[in-house]
């Protein structure tokens, strides 16, 4: 979804690290669908995870982008 593109972030506190970002980009995703749940209602947040999340499952499973450092911890 490019995410990064529209959050303006301080790059001091994501320390070059990868890992900083994704969890930024992570919590912005979660937050964006709380907000349509919370504005539009159960069935348009299923549409939009629907759309933009579950078509890229596969992918997600098969390169591990799914298991974070803390989790495996």
């Amino acid at each position: 979804m490019k995410l990064q593109d529209f959050i303006l972030y301080d790059g001091r506190f994501v320390n070059g690290s990868s890992a900083g970002l994704k969890t930024i980009l992570a919590d912005a995703l979660e937050a964006i669908i709380g907000a349509i749940y919370l504005d539009q209602g159960f069935d348009k947040a299923h549409e939009f995870i629907t759309k933009f999340i579950l078509v890229k499952l596969e992918d997600i499973i098969a390169e591990g982008s799914h298991i974070d450092s803390k989790s495996i911890f």
